[in-house]
């Protein structure tokens, strides 16, 4: 059987990179959530004899040791230096890396210090003065998930979060009009496109991000439907393309399991951004995707 372990504060955990780190509480509320057909760390899991693979959440430090302390055989775990690679391609600096592979038209830049941070603003709003005028910048640490973690300009914060984590994204704050991801899969080097998903986030203009506010459970063709409304359709399929190929170079020599790429419409013109982070793990896109079987 695949043991499947619903374990939300993964992300956070990643941030830790310690595999002693406790999750705050809001995290450990999020861990006793029940999905159907997931275990949590704190429910009775099944025989391990039972078991021929583990599939939580997300791999972490953290997941590792706790299935350690329950008896979970060597065999079903990823080795340090897998979870090494989770962590370092899970960082948005990644999304950084990537994004100029499949885009001229949607920037980003990371950071390291508080220098870097001014230098990548100023260099910013010279390739995006529409964005500049819509509000400035969004700063991202390396990880978080649903919309935590990413602020407008907060000298305070930015240098806790370059402290803390060693680096931070800073992105033009474009006008967001729908989000939208890709999800997924690699397995042995290929990488296998599994879906879309549309999601229901903060309205435009209430915080400076997107909040998650859950995924619709829509056919591929609905959701592209909701898609081409803003954007022609061969721009979808084009941008799924290239970012098979890109996530083969660039992720699945080093990764087997989920992922999604989380994308948006931004105006006023409408264009699709191809890649505005992404997550190696399960998402609420790939449980939206499961749910189109009930």
């Amino acid at each position: 059987m695949i043991l499947r372990i619903f374990n939300p504060s993964h992300d956070e955990c990643l941030a830790s990179g310690s595999p002693y780190y406790t999750p705050s509480r809001t995290a450990r509320l999020m861990d006793e959530v029940h999905l159907p057909g997931w275990y949590c760390l704190g429910d009775d899991l099944p025989a391990w004899e039972s078991v021929d693979k583990i599939e939580p959440w997300g791999w972490d430090a953290r997941l590792k040791r706790e299935l350690q302390k329950r008896g979970c055989p060597p065999n079903l775990l990823p080795s340090d230096t897998q979870l090494a690679d989770i962590r370092r391609l899970s960082s948005r600096q990644t999304a950084v890396r990537l994004l100029p592979l499949l885009t001229t038209h949607f920037h980003n830049a990371w950071a390291c210090n508080m220098e870097e941070v001014e230098a990548a603003q100023d260099r910013l709003a010279q390739v995006c003065p529409s964005a500049r005028e819509q509000g400035g910048m969004l700063f991202k640490s390396p990880w978080s998930c649903s919309g935590r973690g990413v602020f407008a300009y907060d000298v305070r914060r930015i240098r806790k979060v370059l402290r803390e984590q060693g680096g931070i994204e800073v992105e033009p704050l474009y006008r967001r009009v729908a989000d939208f991801a890709m999800e997924f899969r690699c397995e042995d080097g290929k990488v296998e496109f599994l879906g879309l998903s549309a999601m229901l986030n903060a309205p435009l203009g209430e915080r400076n991000h997107a909040d998650y506010g859950g995924n619709l459970v829509l056919s591929d063709a609905d959701i592209l439907s909701l898609m081409t409304r803003y954007v022609p359709q061969h721009e979808v399929l084009d941008t799924r393309d290239r970012l098979i190929d890109v996530l083969e170079q660039e992720i699945a020599p080093f990764y087997n399991g989920p992922l999604g790429v989380d994308q948006m419409i931004v105006g006023p013109d409408y264009a699709l951004h191809p890649l505005v982070e992404i997550n190696l793990r399960h998402t609420m896109g790939h449980v939206a995707l499961a749910c189109r079987a009930f």
